[in-house]
């Protein structure tokens, strides 16, 4: 389909049919995603979130980073295992983690912080490149709206539903100096929280490859 469009992308007709038919493909992704998060809610509490899990993602996104010479700085307090579903959790994270090293602009920042407060623990992905457009911004907030369309969205939506799966609450803030910061609120017993008080903190310059 692409390399018809590569071929044949002048000819509006052709044009029309092959970005109707993508569109289809997209929203049948969308309905597997979907029902395969339905089909694995049981397995959730299997595996729960540890420190070493977060830690892992920043190793994840490196070459990203590393790529577009971007600093990384990684902000982790949680030291205690939490029971959530560390693999859901995890994809939709790297998703945001992603979507924030390709926003940032090259030599940018991109921030993630994750501290247990009380019942709650809050985790934040941060970028300083333009800001989310306002379209994509139903994708993350509003998945069970919004069905990605053409391709554009379609790690945010699918960090989205796994969020809202997850019974999290998630918002969008624009700080003053520009970029996107996203905060994840997510409910876990009190008891777990109050575990430990460690840190694991770091600043990784991409192109020093820093970890």
């Amino acid at each position: 389909m692409l390399d018809t469009l590569r071929r044949q992308g002048d000819d509006p007709g052709v044009r029309a049919e092959a970005i109707a038919i993508l569109e289809r493909g997209l929203a049948d992704i969308a309905g597997v995603v979907r029902a395969t998060l339905v089909a694995y809610r049981e397995d959730r509490e299997a595996r729960p979130l540890t420190p070493e899990a977060l830690d892992d993602l920043r190793l994840l996104i490196r070459h990203e980073a590393e790529r577009r010479r971007l600093r990384l700085a990684w902000e982790n307090r949680l030291d205690v295992p939490v029971p959530v579903a560390a693999g859901s959790l995890r994809q939709a994270l790297l998703n945001l983690l992603l979507n924030a090293c390709r926003a940032a602009p090259v030599g940018g920042r991109v921030r993630f912080s994750a501290r247990p407060d009380d019942d709650r623990l809050v985790l934040e992905v941060a970028d300083d490149g333009a800001g989310l457009p306002d379209s994509l911004e139903p994708a993350l907030l509003r998945p069970d709206e919004a069905v990605p369309r053409r391709g554009q969205g379609l790690g945010l939506w699918i960090a989205g539903r796994l969020l809202a799966d997850l019974g999290a609450r998630v918002s969008l803030e624009r700080p003053e100096e520009g970029g996107t910061r996203v905060v994840i609120v997510l409910p876990v017993p009190a008891a777990v929280c109050e575990g430990g008080d460690g840190d694991r903190v770091g600043t990784a310059g991409g192109g020093a490859g820093g970890g």
